[in-house]
């Protein structure tokens, strides 16, 4: 069975134009550019429905804890993630103990 290389080679047999397998190196072109996933991202998106979407999403998240600080930052900006601001009340509950004087038995004299 002949490669889609050698198929597209036949078709333009005789003329200057030839494909190399080399050509298409894809650990060194694909997976090392940025723009590449970000159109698989796009393409991911396009196809996706809202319920689909959130699952999808919850997922790919799942590795969020390996991005270093400024990534995430990024991610949560992008996303318009706003802190919460926590109020604490503490409530310090004070007992005032008296203490008194033993009274002395004053009965028996």
């Amino acid at each position: 069975m002949e490669s889609s290389i050698d198929l597209i080679n036949e078709m333009f047999d005789g003329s200057s134009f030839q494909i190399e397998d080399n050509d298409f190196d894809i650990n060194d072109n694909i997976t090392n550019n940025k723009f590449y996933y970000i159109d698989k991202a796009d393409n991911i998106l396009l196809r996706l429905n809202k319920d689909n979407y959130y699952h999808f999403l919850k997922t790919i998240l799942t590795k969020f804890n390996i991005l270093d600080i400024n990534q995430k930052n990024d991610i949560i900006s992008s996303l318009n993630i706003k802190t919460k601001e926590k109020i604490v009340y503490k409530d310090r509950i004070v007992t005032k103990t008296i203490y008194k004087k033993p009274k002395l038995n004053n009965d028996d004299y």
